[in-house]
């Protein structure tokens, strides 16, 4: 037999609503078979298809926390919180039980409603078939839920769900003796010009690298999305007259550098040091606190940055936020590129 009343249990019971409203319905079916009409099956039904509604958007409400939330302790505070949405029934419910409404309301919800299964050849087959259904639902959910989630975890992967241009404020800092690469190639320092310039080889190539001085605020503007480095977008500097492509002049890049794991500012053309062994990991010149995070517009409002001007400068902010071409050319940022 099923009790037709109201779940009296604990608080955490949303995970309930699914199974027992589909198990209300198949028991309705069963009486159905009987031609036993106790109780009214379009009630039943209705109740048990509310039940399950309240049910799947309460999983909807927990995957969207899950997808959305970067860390546990967030997910553990938004999952209390639907929870006590979704039992706000049961207190009323037991507030009616222990008569703080009314007498009638208090008889009405302490009485039970018995639903006696049958033992007949026709009830048990239902009872076999709701019981399959039943279990393929769990499956199908399942399987849904972890498609989405799947397919979520690689878009996101791509970039998919994040800014495709920012705009990027690097603040007013200095560098002095910045090593800025020349076009001219050299096999020793001899080859270069002057005594301010020193020849560095990377990889098979070595250029001419000459001291200037190095303002970070030539770079900000517009930055686009290029692609993808360490599992996150990355940005390249846009021409600031146009908002396109730069042709000929290298541009800035932002990425996320996995050797330190953080969020970095570098040029392909500016080092850190010509020094072997002293160069920074990505050869990075404004750098973040160690993330995991994707998002690097909140990552620029809630975290410091690191400045390299010949040495770490701490606390540094930047500015980072998502734009349009079109906002850019409204608030006029773009300036010469120097």
């Amino acid at each position: 037999m099923l009790l037709l009343t109201h779940y009296d249990g604990p608080i955490f019971s949303s995970d309930d609503e699914i199974p027992t409203g589909l198990e209300l319905i198949g028991k309705a079916l069963e009486q159905k078979s009987e031609g036993d009409n106790v109780f009214p099956r379009n009630k039943i039904f209705f109740s048990s298809i509310l039940r399950i509604s309240i049910g799947a958007m309460f999983l909807t409400c927990l995957f969207f926390v899950v997808i959305q939330e970067s860390n546990v302790l967030d997910i553990f505070f938004d999952m209390v919180a639907l929870e006590f949405v979704e039992s706000i029934d049961d207190v009323i419910f037991n507030l009616c039980r222990r008569g703080f409404f009314s007498r009638r309301m208090k008889v009405a919800a302490n009485q039970e409603n018995v639903l006696h299964c049958s033992s007949s050849h026709g009830a048990r087959r239902i009872r076999k078939w709701s019981k399959r259904f039943i279990r393929g639902m769990y499956f199908l959910t399942a399987i849904v839920l972890l498609s989405c989630l799947t397919y979520i975890t690689i878009e996101q992967t791509r970039g998919a769900y994040g800014c495709r241009s920012l705009l990027v404020n690097l603040g007013d800092g200095l560098w002095e003796n910045a090593w800025v690469q020349l076009d001219k190639q050299c096999s020793v320092d001899a080859d270069c010009n002057n005594s301010n310039q020193r020849c560095y080889r990377e990889k098979k190539e070595a250029f001419c690298y000459e001291n200037r001085l190095l303002i970070y605020s030539h770079f900000n503007g517009y930055y686009n999305h290029v692609g993808m480095k360490g599992e996150r977008p990355s940005y390249e500097e846009m021409n600031k007259e146009s908002g396109d492509p730069f042709k000929t002049t290298e541009p800035a890049e932002i990425m996320y550098c996995r050797e330190i794991e953080s969020w970095v500012f570098r040029h392909p053309k500016i080092r850190s040091s010509l020094d072997i062994g002293e160069e920074h990991e990505c050869n990075w010149l404004l750098r973040s606190d160690e993330t995991d995070d994707f998002d690097l517009v909140e990552l620029s409002t809630t975290e410091n940055w690191f400045l390299w001007k010949g040495e770490i400068k701490q606390d540094y902010k930047i500015k980072v936020r998502c734009a349009e071409v079109s906002n850019c050319w409204a608030e006029g940022i773009f300036v010469s590129h120097i």
